[in-house]
């Protein structure tokens, strides 16, 4: 998606495009999924969307299973896209019935940007397919439009907090918004500022653009190169862009472009536009 939205941004880089034999979402999943109902015939497997399974055993409660993670390692060494297949496969078999059991390991804890509903979509969805209710996920509100999860982000799983995960490890819960910040600028070693026409685009490896809207540090003119105040927009949680707010041709041009790109994503958040107000991110009005 984002290679269109670099040709129309008048963007030159074809550095972003994936090597030709790394295994599109849609493909990874389907290979996935036949490799599990092979090694375990008798479980059921209902494919949600792109990227979301929903998987059950005999006689258990059905648990959501993610495959960012695992893709995004099929996309760094296609050639390795079994080998990544089999291993989260493995890991499903042995943490399926221990899973909510395993400690969090905090250093892995990052914040995950997401829609309002999600969470909710997340719970009504297991319970309607007979699953028992999912414990609350923890979530704190980034405006009207977003919310902000914390996930445990190992190599074969993205496991979301939830509340009681944060109450058995603090009361306070500004300590783990510090502690994911921290994490988070650890693990993007790769994130950059991609400039053309009064647009700019905020890489960062595909997973975490999104985020990005939390780290304070980021948001300098120095970094986004342009003037303030900044408006983003964060269709997708893969996808960045900004221009300002003094260039209102662009900020039309933004807008439409987050439209199309909210229709057309695999990981929509939302088409709206957010202005930056005092460190905050407020919805922009029309």
């Amino acid at each position: 998606m984002r290679a269109w939205i670099l040709a129309l941004c008048c963007f030159a880089f074809p550095a972003l495009a994936a090597p030709p034999a790394a295994p599109t979402l849609a493909q990874f999943e389907q290979r996935f999924v036949e490799q599990l109902k092979k090694t375990q015939p008798n479980w059921k497997v209902v494919q949600k969307s792109p990227g979301e399974l929903e998987v059950a055993p005999p006689g258990q409660s059905p648990q959501l299973v993610y495959l960012d993670n695992a893709h995004r390692q099929a996309l760094q060494n296609p050639a390795d896209t079994e080998a990544v297949i089999a291993r989260h496969i493995a890991a499903l078999q042995g943490t399926r019935a221990t899973d909510t059991a395993q400690p969090i390991d905090l250093a892995r804890v990052v914040p995950i940007v997401k829609d309002r509903a999600w969470a909710e979509g997340v719970a009504r969805t297991v319970t309607q397919r007979g699953g028992k209710a999912p414990k609350p996920l923890f979530q704190e509100p980034l405006n009207d439009a977003l919310t902000v999860h914390y996930a445990e982000d190992a190599p074969e799983r993205l496991r979301y907090l939830t509340e009681a995960d944060l109450a058995a490890w603090t009361t306070r819960p500004e300590a783990l918004r510090v502690l994911a910040l921290a994490n988070l600028r650890r693990v993007l070693s790769d994130v950059e500022v991609r400039r053309g026409n009064g647009l700019a685009m905020v890489t960062a490896g595909g997973n975490f653009e999104a985020s990005l809207l939390l780290l304070d540090t980021l948001w300098t003119e120095a970094q986004i190169g342009l003037p303030e105040p900044w408006v983003v927009a964060v269709p997708a949680r893969d996808l960045l862009l900004v221009t300002s707010l003094s260039t209102p041709a662009m900020v039309e041009r933004l807008r439409g472009i987050a439209q199309k790109a909210h229709r057309e994503s695999a990981y929509a958040l939302t088409p709206e536009l957010f202005v930056r107000r005092e460190g905050k991110w407020v919805a922009l009005g029309r």
